[in-house]
């Protein structure tokens, strides 16, 4: 169906406007998403050739199976950070015993937060990272 020219566009209309993207990133966040974050969030989704991005959504060639060993579990070199406390999309039960078997990685909470910390919790964010690359 998202490939047939007029219903693909205009199901991906609905998707990238901006009452959809508010409710899709309000599941990322405790409060309010930032009305910036919005606006770039419309902007990028009305890009040349952004229709197509749903579709390899919908594929799943966007995501790495067994991600955790695959890409995660090669990590045994480098310092690691995750942030991490509730997500909409993620699970992390997995991240303290993932953690207890690598001794590089490390884990904030920076409660509270749905993934997006970064905005969530700015000024926490600069803060731990400062902390981990002072520490590393």
């Amino acid at each position: 169906m998202l490939t047939l020219p007029l219903l693909g566009r205009a199901l991906y209309a609905l998707v990238a406007s901006r009452p959809s993207i508010r409710h899709y990133l309000g599941r990322s966040f405790t409060a309010t998403p930032p009305q910036a974050l919005i606006d770039y969030a419309h902007a990028t989704s009305h890009q040349p050739g952004a229709h197509h991005a749903p579709l390899h959504f919908l594929s799943t060639l966007l995501f790495t199976r067994k991600a955790r060993e695959r890409l995660y579990g090669r990590l045994t070199d480098l310092p690691v950070l995750v942030i991490a406390d509730r997500d909409p999309y993620i699970d992390f039960a997995a991240l303290p015993g993932f953690i207890a078997n690598h001794p590089n990685w490390r884990s904030e909470p920076l409660a509270p937060h749905l993934g997006l910390p970064h905005w969530e919790r700015p000024e926490a964010t600069i803060a731990a990272l400062d902390t981990f690359w002072a520490s590393a």
